[in-house]
């Protein structure tokens, strides 16, 4: 019969013990990419004013066509600089 009583003391010490020992911390880690801006020297070209001409829609579609070119290359550069 003592040999039980250790036994149930051990198991109850056993069991305190246990239920205030620190728990695992689970860590998570979430990596996002984050973008951010950079400085380029982007030099714009005159925006042609619409005199409601096919002549001055064609310039405007052709400011429209070199800035988004200018675009293009200033943000490939960048790309290229991260890698």
């Amino acid at each position: 019969m003592k040999i039980y009583k250790t036994l149930l003391v051990l198991v109850m010490t056993a069991l305190l013990l246990n239920a205030c020992a620190n728990k695992e911390l689970v860590v998570k880690r979430e990596y996002k990419e984050v973008l951010t801006p950079t400085l380029c020297p982007l030099k714009l070209p005159l925006k042609p004013t619409y005199k409601g001409t096919l002549e001055s829609a064609k310039e405007i579609s052709i400011y429209y066509l070199e800035v988004e070119d200018i675009a293009k290359r200033c943000t490939s550069n960048n790309l290229k600089a991260k890698k």
